[in-house]
């Protein structure tokens, strides 16, 4: 009964639930707030209950067998940051000057109504963000580029990025297609 009591997933219950008993026993929880934050371990029971699935455990079952292809699209997708990172800030970047509205020294760049304006591509990493956003194919259209070269340096991206993310998807929907049917999951949809 004891090693019952300890185990790991009673264990997690009872920090999960404890904060609730405080509050309902009417104890003075004000000094103790940072109790509330063990309502976290609340989350990790919903692990727990993947146990039981057939399609959860098939899940971290492909995911493990994907980790190698995984593995090579974040190498990919770092050397695709690295080098249309650099290309793009070195084709947007403007000119370094004195810039009136901010009183102070900035890279200002000419944008599509010929006004100038502060550049978003200020350093090689924050260029890192506008690749991972436009390989990824979110594109919030925060920052773009407004030079010819820089925007077929986008387009050039855009196509290769479509490519490294395709390859690892296809592999992990293939791992996941045997994994149903080896385990029959597949019958019981």
């Amino acid at each position: 009964f004891l090693r019952y009591l300890f185990s790991w997933p009673m264990v997690l219950d009872f920090w999960a639930t404890f904060p609730y008993y405080m509050e309902f026993a009417d104890f003075d929880t004000n000094g103790l707030m940072s109790l509330r934050l063990l309502r976290l371990f609340r989350v990790f029971q919903l692990v727990r209950l993947g146990s039981y699935n057939v399609t959860f455990n098939a899940l971290f079952t492909v995911l493990s067998a994907a980790m190698a292809h995984l593995q090579i699209l974040a190498m990919m997708l770092l050397f695709g940051a690295a080098l249309f990172g650099s290309l793009l800030f070195w084709l947007e970047k403007g000119t370094w000057q004195y810039y009136p509205p901010t009183d102070s020294y900035e890279f200002v760049r000419v944008n599509d109504q010929h006004e100038t304006e502060i550049s978003p591509f200020t350093s090689i990493p924050e260029t890192f963000y506008w690749f991972m956003v436009t390989a990824t194919t979110v594109g919030y259209g925060d920052v773009y580029p407004v030079t010819n070269a820089g925007r077929w340096v986008a387009v050039l991206s855009m196509l290769l990025s479509v490519l490294v993310i395709a390859f690892p998807v296809s592999v992990f929907s293939d791992l996941w297609s045997k994994e149903l049917e080896r385990v029959g999951a597949v019958r019981n949809l």
